[in-house]
């Protein structure tokens, strides 16, 4: 009896230490994979942003109530943060016609206000880089 008893012991403190060290480890992830996605400040303006700021991979302009607005696709950041975190789109940053950062998000694939944005604008062009 003793003996079970000790082996359940074990395996329960065994068992939340390894909840203890994966919740530790997401965390991590979650920090490391928000500091590479974030723009360089909240102020930043678009040059400041592409000098500064994560890697971008493509660049659209859209037309949305009468005001050009610059949009960003980032790279999803390579590395063991991502696999962890597994993020289902990359980050996208809103820049308004005076070239400020308006919005962003860090998972363009959870994001169903970009897609209403996005629905509701006028593509202008596209550039991939």
């Amino acid at each position: 009896m003793k003996r079970s008893f000790k082996r359940c012991l074990v395996w329960l403190v065994s068992a939340i230490a390894l909840c203890i060290a994966g919740v530790g480890v997401l965390a991590w992830a979650m920090e490391d994979y928000g500091t590479k996605i974030a723009p360089p400040s909240k102020e930043a303006d678009l040059e400041t942003f592409l000098a500064e700021g994560p890697r971008i991979l493509r660049t659209e302009k859209y037309l949305h109530e009468g005001c050009v607005f610059t949009v960003l696709t980032g790279k999803i950041p390579d590395g063991p943060s991502s696999w962890i975190v597994l993020p289902s789109g990359p980050p996208v940053y809103l820049f308004d016609d005076q070239g400020k950062l308006s919005d962003w998000v860090a998972d363009s694939g959870e994001s169903p206000w970009l897609e209403r944005w996005v629905r509701e604008s006028k593509l202008l062009a596209t550039t991939e880089l």
